[in-house]
Order: C-alpha cells, then sequence, then structure tokens
C-alpha cells in the first residue's frame, strides 16, 4: 500500500441524503478514475442513518432518511457535520491484510485528529454492546473521545477492487436520532469539522493506498 507510485483522487463532494451519498460511494468505486486510487471526505448534511449491505433498516427507523452501505459493519448514525469518508481502490493496488490497511487509516486519522486539536482516549469503550449498532461496538480500529466512540471504519473486499468508509462524528447526536441511541453512546461534544476535514483530506491522500 505505501509507496503507491500513483496519487489519490480526491472529492469532497457531499450530498443531502443518505442514499445519494452511498450511491455516489458505490459509483466511484465501480468507475475509479484513471485507475487511480479515491479519496473522498465531505460533511454530512441530513440526519440519517447508514446500515450494512448484510442488514435491512429497522422498521421502527424507517422513517429516518437511509440508506444501505456497500460495506458490512452496524447501524451508522449521521449528525449534520460529521466528517464521513471513503477510500477506494484496485485490488493490485493494495496488497495488505484488511485489517493492515485498517490499521494504518486508523493511524493516519488519529495523527489528523490530533492536529485539529482532538483528544483521544486510550482506554476500551464503556457500557453497553451491541454489534448492531457501530456506536456502541469498539473494534481495534476505532477511536474515542470522553468514552464516546467518535470514529468508526469499516472495508470490504470485491472481486477486483475494495471500499473503505467510515465517519467522524465531529456534531453531537442530532436530536431527531436521541430516541434511537443509548444514553451512554450520544455524541454530546462539538468539534470543528472544517479543521478535521482539512487535516483527514491531507492524511488520508499521503501515499497511504
Amino acid at each position: 500500500m505505501e509507496g503507491s507510485s500513483q496519487p489519490q483522487a480526491l472529492s469532497t463532494v457531499g450530498f443531502e441524503t443518505a442514499k445519494e451519498n452511498m450511491a455516489y460511494d458505490t459509483q466511484l468505486l465501480m468507475h475509479l478514475p484513471d485507475g487511480r486510487p479515491m479519496v473522498r471526505v465531505y460533511l454530512w448534511q441530513t440526519p440519517g442513518i447508514t446500515v450494512s449491505f448484510k442488514q435491512t433498516c429497522p422498521a421502527h427507523m424507517a422513517h429516518i432518511d437511509h440508506a444501505i452501505r456497500p460495506t458490512g459493519g452496524g447501524i451508522v448514525y449521521h449528525s449534520p457535520g460529521d466528517v464521513v469518508f471513503a477510500l477506494a481502490s484496485h485490488n493490485h493496488v493494495h496488497k495488505q491484510k484488511p485489517t493492515h490497511t485498517l490499521t494504518m487509516i486508523s493511524s493516519k486519522i488519529n495523527h489528523a485528529l490530533a492536529l485539529a486539536n482532538v483528544s483521544l482516549d486510550a482506554g476500551p469503550l464503556p457500557g453497553l454492546k451491541d454489534p448492531s449498532f457501530c456506536q456502541t461496538y469498539p473494534t481495534p480500529f476505532e477511536l474515542s473521545v470522553n468514552g464516546k466512540k467518535i470514529c468508526g471504519l469499516t472495508i470490504r473486499q470485491f472481486k477486483t477492487n475494495w471500499l473503505v468508509q467510515g465517519i467522524i462524528h465531529a456534531s453531537p447526536t442530532h436530536q431527531s436520532l436521541h430516541p434511537f441511541v443509548l444514553n451512554d453512546h450520544k455524541i454530546t461534544t462539538k468539534f470543528d469539522s472544517s479543521s478535521i476535514q482539512k487535516h483527514l483530506i491531507n492524511a488520508l491522500s499521503s501515499s497511504i493506498i
């Protein structure tokens, strides 16, 4: 992955709805520009959720703006101002195991957050765990602040390419999502989304793919 001679293509395009954003990631994955890796970092606009391709949207949440993600993981809550990102590449460019990829990306995100003056926790997440919901389920690649997961990552390998999707919860959990998020996992802090976006673009574009 490191040392790729091909520069990453960059997009900061964001759309109003979850379906538009997930469709755009899928489009990027299927049509990588000039055969190069793709990095997309954008700000989420409308409260909503995304659901793994292995799941269906729960009936009691179907009235919320929602979409199926082309990657796995649990249900993700999106609030306006959250920083959302995607990385896509051909398999011949990326020859590392998925865990290696996520570890490297997590390290880059950690560095970007430090530059944006976000102090991360060192310990595990407290509270109830439920693998159906990304916010409650810790992995070695994800990051937390004040006992709340603020960064989630997921990867999916396809036959000829792969896609990583992730989110940094830079905004408090939107009020419309409160009925569906346990109190232990609601984000209450507000970070500088634009600063995080800027540093994350620099980090994820620096020859990691």
